[in-house]
């Protein structure tokens, strides 16, 4: 127990949930009703959110959480998303009975979502998704669709504000800036600690979202939950591509979050991802690896429907990723991202000094993240993951031409390096009973309809198994038992 934890003022919930984020949200708006629910979170309220890179123009490195991945709603209904459903997060499998009870919990949070502002999902047209799947397939690509909603910055910000209304009326407490620092297992009950209060409670549910993920290391091995350790087995690495918005409009309404792979056999795959019509890319940072800063990019959605056409993003951007098994050790992978991001800014060059391998700021769209520091990312790439994804730039080219442009920009580092994969049950509880762990912090699922569809199912559990059972801790008693 950390020293001078009796002097911090105690509160008695019946769920403890740390994490704004969707999955938190969700398990929330489950419990509400019936359970007494705090939601703890190091960021701050939507309403107070802001980046310095949006006002200042240079990132200020946020702490102790970045204001775009922390906070009420997390990145998702800050910047804005996309809804993927299935066949996207197909490990949402081990945590419903069939694929009908999944698209049936889908349509209920898209309902719910748009009950709170959210447009009706639309649907492509079916000759148009068949002939781009057709001219992938005859360039040797292999294709991936499913129904992805774009959702912009200005409506997630209004459901957010929604879902933050209902809460409060629900009852449910709001706890913003309360880093928790440490949880333990006392008897039947979990003791959270954040620097002014702690927090009792005989259910706990870490909703702790990408930028927490990596928390769940030191969270595990102090209260003794089992998970997979990090394995160096993949890595993928790469870059953003950011083009004039024409490039992407043949494909816009047809696939949104586009799912290209190239299969390099031994050598690995090649694997385009989030893709932003119309929208902007911009820094973030997170913690790699124990306290180690590292920036990275990402992107949002401005341009959909509702966005004033003054105010309209001019730019579209696509992630392209080299997925591949590493001759080295996991610390020599993160040492390789170190690398990019020593400024603690990424980097990047126009297309024509990517493909040529020269430092070039010869673009022709204005960049959409100013604080990047012009270089050749040649020189930090694995020399040959930079030749395949060039080589995969000009076949991309033949599907969305002028992707390979010279005054394109390139970015960069863009990473996956694998994290920790909890060992949960099919109700995403761990192996410490009363314990949950939903959405990306799990290591199972990555998405925002998986995250709220995790909190969703987590908070309907609580419910079946502790109904009318009466929860909320006797603070007073436990707190005499603290001081011995």
């Amino acid at each position: 127990m950390e020293r001078g934890s009796q002097e911090r003022e105690l509160s008695g919930y019946d769920v403890v949930i740390v994490g704004a984020g969707p999955a938190g949200l969700f398990a929330a708006l489950e419990l509400m009703k019936t359970h007494k629910v705090a939601i703890l979170d190091a960021g701050k309220p939507l309403v107070r959110k802001s980046c310095p890179l949006m006002t200042e123009k240079f990132c200020t490195n946020c702490k102790p959480v970045c204001h775009i991945m922390g906070g009420f709603g997390g990145a998702q209904f800050f910047q804005g998303t996309k809804l993927a459903r299935y066949p996207a997060g197909r490990a949402m499998l081990d945590f419903v009975n069939k694929v009908d009870e999944l698209e049936n919990l889908y349509d209920e949070i898209d309902k719910r979502l748009e009950s709170y502002g959210k447009f009706s999902r639309p649907i492509p047209d079916p000759e148009k998704l068949a002939q781009l799947q057709s001219d992938c397939e005859n360039l040797g690509l292999g294709f991936r669709y499913y129904n992805s909603q774009k959702v912009s910055r200005s409506e997630m910000n209004s459901i957010g504000n929604g879902i933050w209304e209902e809460l409060h009326k629900g009852g449910v407490d709001f706890y913003e800036k309360s880093l928790v620092s440490q949880i333990e297992k006392i008897n039947s009950h979990f003791l959270l600690t954040t620097k002014r209060k702690q927090f009792l409670s005989p259910i706990v549910i870490l909703a702790l979202g990408r930028v927490g993920a990596r928390s769940m290391v030191g969270f595990a091995d102090a209260l003794g939950l089992e998970y997979e350790a990090i394995s160096p087995e993949e890595i993928e690495i790469g870059i953003r591509i950011e083009t004039p918005y024409h490039v992407f409009d043949q494909i816009d309404g047809v696939h949104n979050d586009l799912k290209v792979t190239k299969d390099l056999g031994e050598q690995g795959v090649l694997k385009t991802f989030c893709q932003e019509y119309r929208g902007f890319l911009t820094k973030c940072c997170y913690n790699l690896y124990k306290e180690d800063s590292f920036s990275t990019i990402d992107g949002y959605i401005l341009g959909t429907h509702d966005v004033e056409p003054e105010t309209r993003s001019e730019v579209s951007n696509l992630g392209i990723h080299h997925g591949f098994k590493p001759t080295g050790t996991l610390q020599e992978s993160y040492e390789m991202v170190r690398r990019i991001s020593a400024k603690k800014q990424p980097i990047f060059q126009s297309m024509k000094g990517f493909l040529k391998g020269v430092v070039d700021g010869g673009f022709s769209v204005e960049p959409s993240m100013p604080d990047a520091e012009l270089e050749d990312i040649n020189k930090f790439l694995p020399i040959y993951s930079a030749k395949v994804i060039k080589d995969f730039i000009y076949t991309l080219d033949k599907i969305l031409p002028g992707i390979s442009d010279g005054g394109n920009i390139v970015y960069a580092p863009s990473f996956e390096l694998g994290a920790i994969k909890m060992k949960i049950s099919s109700e995403f509880e761990s192996n410490i009973s009363g314990l949950y762990i939903g959405g990306d912090a799990a290591g199972h699922i990555r998405g925002s309809m998986q995250a709220m569809a995790s909190g969703t199912l987590i908070g309907r559990h609580i419910l079946r198994k502790k109904k009318g059972k009466n929860l909320v801790p006797n603070v007073n008693c436990f707190a005499q038992v603290l001081q011995f």
